[in-house]
């Protein structure tokens, strides 16, 4: 498919076991994007993808992890509960990052766009990060999400998930067909202990939903071929892995015709 670029969407930790089967049965179907891009679990993967590594390495290294290597809660958070930015340590996801990204965009085999949100007061929304020097702080900024990782600063301005603001990513530059990735989850959190963080988690599925429909609302407007697949993580927590999704996502992929040619 000349021209393809392939969009990834946000999913949390599960999304990353999604993308991670999608792509699988991208690459044995022989599908080589010439763009990428990505938010949050998407921008890992598709950073990770633009950086030269194949699927089966990708999947391997998520294989090796488990939820407690990347979800180490701050000491004490709790008792700061009312006053606290942010609960989760951001160190040992910096630390995969600089261990498997190179420093630059300009370093990257495929061109990549990952977004990000701004948080100081007055500036605008959102931005896409497509070059300069700080490639693993603009994928580590775009993953952080918002109350549950800390802002990263990239470029002398703090970051956070871009799932509210460009949660499907269409780089400025793009031509031909866009193949847009989405994990999604069944959770109702309206059935759930509303809590602190089930009120944080729900509300950023809610403004990601609204930006994701306004997205593909504007792409057909625009006339831009484009095709939507949506990649189910069933009821899974936003802060888990769940590696049994490679392998679904993987068979969900390969029954699919169409996108591939």
């Amino acid at each position: 498919m000349n021209g393809l670029t392939i969009s990834r969407g946000p999913g949390g930790l599960p999304g990353l076991d999604v993308h991670a089967g999608a792509w699988l049965a991208l690459e044995e179907k022989g599908i080589v994007p010439d763009r990428l891009a990505g938010c949050s679990a998407g921008a890992i993967t598709s950073a990770f993808q633009a950086a030269g590594m194949t699927a089966r390495e990708f999947v391997g290294i998520l294989r090796a992890l488990k939820t407690k290597d990347v979800v180490r809660k701050r000491i004490g958070w709790k008792a700061r509960v009312f006053w606290i930015t942010h609960f989760l340590k951001s160190e040992p996801i910096k630390e995969l990052l600089d261990k498997y990204l190179p420093e630059s965009f300009a370093q990257l085999e495929t061109p990549l766009s990952v977004s990000a949100a701004r948080m100081d007061p007055g500036s605008s929304p959102g931005k896409l990060f497509t070059s300069g020097p700080n490639l693993r702080a603009a994928v580590q900024a775009s993953a952080s999400i918002s109350g549950v990782w800390d802002y990263v600063e990239v470029d002398g301005h703090p970051y956070s998930d871009g799932g509210t603001t460009d949660a499907i990513i269409v780089p400025e530059d793009h031509k031909g067909h866009l193949l847009i990735l989405d994990p999604y989850r069944y959770k109702d959190y309206a059935k759930r202990d509303r809590n602190m963080i089930s009120r944080l988690l729900a509300n950023i599925d809610m403004y990601s939903q609204q930006e994701r429909e306004a997205t593909r609302a504007q792409l057909k407007k625009d006339g831009t071929p484009y095709t939507y697949i949506r990649l189910p993580m069933g009821e899974a927590s936003m802060l888990e892995f769940d590696h049994d999704l490679i392998n679904r996502t993987f068979d969900m992929m390969m029954e699919k015709e169409g996108f591939g040619k």
